[in-house]
């Protein structure tokens, strides 16, 4: 059995602070939908990695 997650930064397209919001991070946006995808995509294409946790947040954690 594997287990593992995909941790995205929280996100709301409609959000009225996204873009405020987004600029306080390292890499300065958002991630897109597809950059979380490919996350999920690498987990689910490597039978070798479990109990992984992948955080997708642009570096948000680091400040």
């Amino acid at each position: 059995m594997r287990v593992n997650c995909v941790s995205p930064v929280f996100f709301e397209p409609k959000h009225p602070l996204r873009q405020e919001y987004s600029r306080e991070f390292p890499v300065k946006r958002l991630a897109s939908l597809g950059e979380v995808a490919s996350a999920f995509l690498w987990l689910m294409g490597n039978p070798y990695v479990t109990g992984n946790v992948s955080i997708v947040d642009g570096g948000a954690r680091l400040i």
